[in-house]
């Protein structure tokens, strides 16, 4: 069997790219709604003009090099999600950008995500346990995160590197978890004649 795809490209090109089809999306909210859509087991030949109006973008149709580079982005968090190593990766702005756009791009990166389960698949949180429905709770809430002007720079960097690490696991919980409640109601359904 092949090794699943894990390059993802990087945040300037998803930017880039985005930019050139005419959409005014946040690269990081775009690439949290892709990362929620695949946890929810979604990632077969989405309608990208829906996807994209979720994020408030409404396009008449998307460029196929755009089709392609998100196309790309879901295979990539697939794998890397299915190797279950902690490959996954955020699509975020590089450290240098300073605080304010980092704390920024990852709230917006977990309102995708959040959205992205919500387009995901018709499976409700039902399925989750309670630790990954808490999970969700706190991405919801990092959704609001904002840079706190009176505290130190490198305090927040070091506040922000571990909410990103947090992240990064709660998104790897539920998407094993929404895997392990797809597998138990394909073998309840097997059983059922």
């Amino acid at each position: 069997m092949p090794k699943p795809i894990t390059e993802l490209p990087d945040y300037a090109m998803l930017r880039a790219a985005l930019a050139d089809a005419g959409v005014d999306g946040n690269a990081a909210e775009i690439h949290g709604l892709l990362c929620g859509v695949v946890s929810r087991g979604g990632a077969h030949a989405p309608k990208w003009s829906a996807l994209l109006a979720a994020a408030g973008e409404h396009v008449e149709s998307v460029p196929e090099a755009l089709q392609q580079l998100f196309a790309r982005i879901m295979a990539a968090t697939a794998g890397s999600l299915a190797e279950g190593q902690m490959q996954f990766s955020l699509l975020l702005p590089d450290p240098d950008a300073g605080i304010r756009i980092r704390t920024d791009a990852l709230g917006s990166w977990c309102q995708g995500y959040v959205m992205g389960l919500a387009l995901g698949g018709s499976a409700g949180m039902e399925g989750l346990s309670l630790e990954a429905r808490e999970a969700v709770a706190d991405l919801i809430r990092i959704s609001g995160a904002a840079a706190d002007e009176d505290e130190e720079i490198e305090a927040q960097d070091r506040a922000l590197s571990e909410i990103e690490e947090f992240v990064r696991v709660a998104v790897q919980l539920v998407y094993e978890e929404y895997r392990r409640a797809s597998a138990k109601s394909g073998a309840d359904g097997d059983n059922a004649d």
